[in-house]
């Protein structure tokens, strides 16, 4: 379960990093070696990239400290996006059980004091990216 949450993370991150190509073609008639234009690198510096690593570490330790129940309905929802109904027939349980299950995780993993600890060391940006993430994150679940 944690390598299937991993795994989802890492694909996330694989296309972010995708970035458009430019072309630069030397101008004839310049003598300038340098280039025409600076290239802004969107990429995520060193410390965001860290502190990017420590996020993803105690999101993985707060799901896994989750009960056995709930981790399954959640990880199958987030890795493979199955329905409700889908991830009911799965477990053999009813779409109202796995409803409630994946309410639980949620409100466990907002909960969670690793994750508490995390969010009071985010930036008012920060803040802003995450909530926008986990407006996302519950739109698919």
């Amino acid at each position: 379960m944690t390598r299937i949450a991993v795994n989802s993370a890492l694909m996330v991150l694989r296309k972010r990093r995708l970035r458009q190509e430019i072309l630069v073609e030397s101008q004839s008639g310049t003598d300038e070696d340098g280039p025409l234009f600076d290239v802004r690198d969107d990429g995520l510096s060193p410390e965001q990239l860290c502190d990017q690593h420590q996020r993803c570490k105690a999101v993985l330790s707060a799901v896994q400290r989750l009960d056995p129940i709930l981790r399954n309905a959640l990880s199958i929802r987030i890795s493979q996006g199955n329905s409700i109904e889908e991830i009911a027939q799965r477990l053999g349980v009813s779409s109202a059980a796995v409803k409630a299950r994946l309410h639980r995780a949620r409100l466990l993993l907002v909960k969670s004091p690793a994750l508490r600890k995390q969010a009071l060391e985010l930036t008012a940006a920060d803040r802003i990216g995450l909530s926008r993430r986990h407006e996302n994150l519950e739109n698919v679940a």
